[in-house]
C-alpha cells in the first residue's frame, strides 16, 4: 500500500470517525477493516498508515490512544473537512 497516492488512501480508509466499514455488529455481513488497521496483541492495535501503535511513549511514560477499539486517529474522511 506505500505505492498509493493521496486519492487511492482516502478511498482505501472508511468515512466517519472508526477505523472500519459497516457495523462492528458480528451478525453484520458488512464490517471490513480499514487495510491499514490491525490487531497487535490482546487490546493493542497498529495503524500502519500513521506507523503508530496504541502505547505510545512519550516524555511521562506510557499514553494509550484509541486504536484498540478502532477509533481513528488519521482525520482522514473523518467528516470534519466539511467545515474546514
Amino acid at each position: 500500500m506505500s505505492n498509493l497516492n493521496r486519492n487511492d488512501i482516502q478511498e482505501a480508509i472508511p468515512p466517519g470517525p472508526y477505523c472500519y466499514f459497516g457495523s462492528r455488529n458480528p451478525a453484520d455481513k458488512s464490517y471490513k477493516p480499514c487495510p491499514y488497521w490491525k490487531w497487535v496483541s490482546k487490546r493493542k492495535a497498529r495503524c500502519a498508515y500513521l506507523d503508530i501503535e496504541d502505547d505510545v511513549e512519550d516524555e511521562h511514560g506510557y499514553e494509550p490512544l484509541a486504536l484498540w477499539d478502532q477509533l481513528k486517529e488519521c482525520g482522514i474522511n473523518d467528516g470534519d473537512e466539511l467545515y474546514e
